[in-house]
């Protein structure tokens, strides 16, 4: 299956449902301008069991000072994958519900939320944009393969969901010396509790 872009981070899906790959994007503003800066990288969800080449993900974040980021997997009873989700990210690339949900709780909370936006590799959650970019991208792993019928989906209790927290700030910010690290922390703690506390929810090792 020949992968595609959406344009948003500026990765390629293999087809099983994780993003790989980069282009060049024109210039932007605002919130574009941010997002942009991390189309060169996709989270780390995209492991040996999907699209991405294994290893390169850490390399680039490790060469990425400005960003930090902290992640980590379950399996859940309470996601399904919906047909047709993946025409906004790349195919067999989910987590629509997954991202609605920990929204919803996060603002529960008393978590002030931005927006949820569909990116090349699943969905992401974005917290803030100031005085760094902070948000949380919601993704699966899955061996669902490239030449399964279009039609089809895995069962959202077949798939590995991941959540990874991520902030990054702008080569200013870099230059003062700015720590990201406590937000992606504080967040961190808190989606981790959130998933946690649903009986739904089992957390589970890495794939």
């Amino acid at each position: 299956m020949t992968g595609k872009s959406n344009g948003r981070l500026g990765a390629s899906s293999d087809g099983r449902g994780l993003a790989v790959g980069s282009r060049p994007r024109p210039a932007m503003s605002g919130l574009s301008t941010l997002l942009s800066e991390r189309r060169a990288w996709n989270p780390s969800f995209m492991n040996n069991h999907s699209c991405h080449r294994p290893g390169k993900i850490e390399e680039r974040v490790k060469r990425k000072e400005s960003m930090s980021q902290q992640q980590f997997w379950f399996r859940s009873t309470l996601f399904e994958i919906e047909p047709g989700e993946d025409e906004e990210t790349n195919p067999f690339c989910y987590g629509r519900q997954l991202s609605r949900w920990l929204r919803d709780r996060l603002v529960i909370d008393g978590r002030i939320v931005e927006e949820v936006i569909p990116e090349d590799w699943g969905w992401c959650i974005v917290v803030q944009r100031k005085p760094h970019l902070l948000w949380v991208g919601c993704g699966c792993v899955h061996g669902f393969a490239a030449n399964q019928p279009s039609a089809s989906v895995p069962r959202g209790s077949e798939v590995v969901w991941s959540c990874m927290v991520v902030a990054e700030q702008s080569l200013f910010g870099k230059l003062r010396g700015n720590n990201t690290t406590p937000s992606v922390d504080a967040l961190f703690k808190q989606v981790k509790k959130i998933v946690e506390r649903e009986s739904s929810n089992a957390l589970v090792s890495q794939p």
